[in-house]
């Protein structure tokens, strides 16, 4: 009986203990969310200025001038996320979406990093 409550016991850690490269590459992609996050963040300060200077919310060809001539990186381009692949941007009048594909590399799922904003009054 000794036994078999051992080995009932190193069953269920083993299903409790995520494989080794889960494990390894959970905090790689909380490292790249958060650097990804203060990149957005970055930006949504660079989209707002232009905003303010322009009395429009910036179309894509500026914000792409806008990262080219205020972002500079020796690390990596600064138009793409740390996963590689570029930061989508939509706007409207009233606000715009930033987003980040995030870890899976594909766009529009749970994993995406998003930062919205609206104007007032148009939330």
């Amino acid at each position: 009986m000794k036994y078999l409550s051992a080995f009932a016991i190193l069953s269920i850690l083993w299903l409790k203990v995520p494989p080794a490269h889960d494990v390894l590459a959970s905090p790689i992609n909380l490292t790249k969310g958060a650097a990804a996050t203060i990149e957005l963040i970055n930006l949504q300060k660079a989209i707002l200025a232009a905003r303010t200077l322009d009395d429009k919310y910036p179309d894509k060809d500026r914000v792409r001038q806008i990262v080219k001539e205020g972002f500079s990186s020796n690390l990596k381009n600064p138009a793409l996320d740390f996963w590689g692949r570029p930061y989508l941007y939509t706007w409207d009048d009233h606000g715009f979406e930033l987003r980040c594909a995030g870890p899976d590399k594909a766009y529009y799922n749970d994993d995406d990093l998003t930062l919205t904003w609206r104007d007032s009054g148009h939330e």
